[in-house]
């Protein structure tokens, strides 16, 4: 093959690859679960991270805290379709953090899903949010807003 024809290709793919991570911000994808969640930074006392699974029927609480003797892990029954969501599938492209969570002992933000079979996990600092999903962490702080308030109706 000439390197006329390898350059050729080459480009293609490029052009092919950019073409669908562009589409990918544009399109949002509603996972059957979705992980929320909170650190803190420096854990003392209290919860360190919590977590919740959500899925169309059932929403996951794990509260972990510096004392296990206190930890939570509860499951409630119903229907919660209303506090899932969807994202972009540009996520898919970026691995682990944005910004830098737990930096200068501030916590963060947790947002995962499972698509395909698999898990995709980041961690989130406040106001470092991805331009495609610039109000990311508004929508996990509602969501944890709105789960707070059921989990008390359930305590």
């Amino acid at each position: 093959m000439s390197q006329y024809r390898r350059t050729k290709n080459f480009l293609k793919i490029i052009c092919v690859a950019i073409s669908l991570y562009t589409i990918s911000t544009f399109i949002f994808i509603k996972p059957s679960k979705i992980y929320v969640g909170s650190f803190a930074g420096e854990c003392g006392k209290g919860n360190c991270k919590t977590n919740y699974e959500i899925s169309a029927d059932y929403l996951k609480i794990e509260d972990t805290s510096d004392d296990t003797i206190s930890n939570i892990h509860r499951v409630i029954k119903g229907n919660f379709n209303s506090l899932q969501f969807s994202i972009p599938p540009a996520l898919l492209f970026h691995l682990g953090k944005f910004g830098r969570p737990d930096c200068n002992d501030g916590g963060g933000y947790i947002l995962g899903f499972n698509l395909l079979g698999i898990h995709f996990n980041y961690e989130i600092e406040k106001g470092h949010e991805p331009w495609y999903f610039h109000d990311m962490t508004n929508v996990i702080a509602d969501r944890l807003t709105k789960i707070h308030a059921i989990e008390k109706k359930y305590k």
